[in-house]
């Protein structure tokens, strides 16, 4: 479409409409989107509306977004693949394999974020967008290259208050031979923010922004390619798999008799530690990559990064991580949306409440829990009513740990 426009045409027309109120100005080369093959795929869709916030659906919104920010990249010479364009429902299974078959130069998930009613009445709630940008692609610079470039572009984003950038490891994301992107613009619970989100002139600017993005990230690889970060190289590293993924944090040998019997039974288990599988798997490509860009993330959450590619490079089915907050319950968490999270919870709340340690479900829908493949839960013992210094009492929780994750198992 707009065949007749000339290059020249083209960012003079671009020109003017980033000059508008709620946009921004700036000279742009736009030679490096000609005949980039880009995959736009506008989350949710159809009876899944995603997010419903104030009688906006984040489905519309997505969808809005995508088909405004199509008409640009035709118009400056990109091919673009559309995974919806119109308001019907597309499974996650249907984007990837499209991601998959096409092997687009970059792919990009358009969504808008939303949380419990709690986290917008907070005294210090301000909004922000997310970048999640695919750790786990094997294509070295551009991985990195495009959650940088999409972080700077989107704090210029209209009314949001800053940008973080986050490994991502949801399904849509997760190939490795495309560099992949997914976009949470800002949260739907702000309500003056969504309603005017919905008007020709947001949609335009958030369209244009993601365009900005788009060319820094070409722009950038055809100016930089040559100074690729030097990373850990694939010899000598395997893609070994794992049944179990345990997960201690600073302790790590706490949960050393339970893999033990897991593994005595065949169920091959494995612990997070800082000498992961001997160095050897391939999560320290992966790992050895995230490092580059640390200064860039929240710095109490790198731990769970590592620790959430750890276990996805083993592709793990089950990830069972235990914490020692004195200040929180003790809980045993899932992930609020997941029947099998619910169930290895169950099963591990009825073997803790055996040994007498009183513990409850809590639902989440935090970083680790939401976006790994494996069916997770994530269990806090409040040392202040669990003596975890006691060997016999450790000796237990591990065992009801083995029991719990062996009743999943052959009851799944």
């Amino acid at each position: 479409m707009f065949k007749f426009f000339t290059a020249a045409a083209a960012a003079l027309t671009l020109a003017v409409l980033f000059s508008s109120n709620i946009s921004w100005a700036a000279p742009h080369k736009y030679s490096n989107l000609k005949n980039k093959l880009i995959m736009l795929d506008s989350g949710h869709g159809g009876e899944d509306s995603g997010a419903v916030r104030h009688e906006v659906k984040e489905s519309h919104l997505n969808l809005a977004a995508a088909l405004e920010l199509l008409k640009y990249l035709e118009l400056l010479g990109a091919k673009v693949i559309m995974t919806r364009d119109s308001d019907r429902a597309v499974s996650l299974n249907e984007r990837f394999d499209a991601l998959e078959t096409h092997k687009p130069d970059l792919f990009i998930s358009l969504h808008h974020n939303d949380a419990s009613d709690n986290f917008y009445k907070a005294d210090n709630f301000k909004n922000y967008t997310e970048v999640y940008f695919s750790s786990l692609y094997d294509g070295g610079l551009e991985n990195i290259t495009s959650g940088l470039c999409f972080y700077e572009a989107f704090k210029e984003l209209y009314k949001v208050n800053s940008v973080k950038l986050k490994p991502g490891y949801f399904k849509v994301i997760r190939s490795k031979t495309t560099p992949s992107i997914l976009m949470e613009p800002f949260f739907m619970g702000e309500e003056g923010l969504v309603k005017l989100a919905t008007s020709p002139a947001y949609i335009r600017h958030e369209a244009l922004t993601y365009l900005k993005a788009i060319n820094s990230y070409f722009n950038r690889l055809s100016e930089t390619a040559a100074g690729e970060p030097s990373f850990t190289p694939l010899a000598g590293l395997n893609a070994e798999t794992a049944a179990v993924f345990l997960n201690a944090n600073a302790c790590e040998t706490f949960l050393q008799t339970a893999a033990s019997l897991l593994n005595a039974a065949d169920i091959k288990t494995v612990i997070n530690s800082d000498n992961f599988m001997d160095g050897r798997n391939i999560s320290r490509h992966y790992i050895s990559k995230l490092l580059t860009i640390k200064n860039h993330f929240e710095t109490d959450m790198l731990a769970s990064y590592i620790e959430a590619i750890r276990s996805n490079a083993v592709s793990a089915k089950i990830h069972i991580s235990i914490t020692f907050n004195p200040e929180a319950p003790c809980t045993v968490s899932a992930y609020y949306r997941s029947d099998n999270g619910k169930k290895l919870s169950a099963a591990l709340i009825n073997n803790f409440k055996q040994i007498g340690i009183d513990i409850e479900f809590q639902p989440a829908s935090f970083y680790v829990l939401s976006s790994t493949s494996a069916v997770t839960t994530v269990i806090n013992l409040n040392p202040r009513r669990v003596n975890i210094n006691d060997k016999h009492i450790v000796f237990t929780i591990n065992s009801a740990v083995y029991n719990a994750v062996k009743t999943y198992l052959i009851n799944k």
